[in-house]
């Protein structure tokens, strides 16, 4: 892996990463802290095309182990939307996107902080469209690319 140096070596002083993997040692760090934080479950305002519902607040959460991203209403409910990491063809982070405008709760929502996420066969595509505000939506953002990324590697 990296090369340590030692500064101001003494007994309980952990090494001190060189200056070129100290960036991605702190890159990798924040990826792991978004993820938990997925892990234990972030309020966002959700529509779906494969829920037949309007578009509401619901917890999302990501099931590393089983490799995937549940919506749920609450802790302890049932899953409403289950889908596989391995089944996601592409993370969007723009409200631009045309699915996105279609959803008349979504126009409601004067956010910039949108995420579409398109799954399924690559011959039934369904995509969910969600808004979180500014700090989930950067965490969710980098632990769903930082997941699906890990599932590609190993697939």
């Amino acid at each position: 892996m990296g090369e340590y140096i030692v500064k101001n070596s003494k007994p309980g002083r952990p090494e001190v990463p060189k200056k070129e993997n100290a960036q991605t040692y702190t890159q990798e760090a924040q990826a792991e802290k978004a993820i938990a934080e997925l892990e234990t479950g972030v309020v966002v305002t959700l529509s779906s095309s494969s829920l037949k519902r309007k578009s509401e607040k619901l917890t999302l959460c990501l099931r590393s182990e089983l490799g995937e991203l549940v919506c749920v209403q609450g802790q302890g409910y049932k899953p409403l939307l289950t889908i596989d990491l391995c089944q996601i063809k592409e993370i969007v982070p723009d409200s631009r996107l045309r699915v996105a405008r279609s959803s008349e709760d979504f126009a409601k929502e004067k956010s910039e902080n949108w995420i579409t996420i398109f799954y399924g066969s690559s011959f039934m595509l369904q995509y969910i469209n969600l808004t979180a505000n500014e700090k989930d939506y950067k965490n969710i953002l980098l632990a769903l690319e930082t997941c699906v990324d890990r599932v590609r590697q190993i697939d």
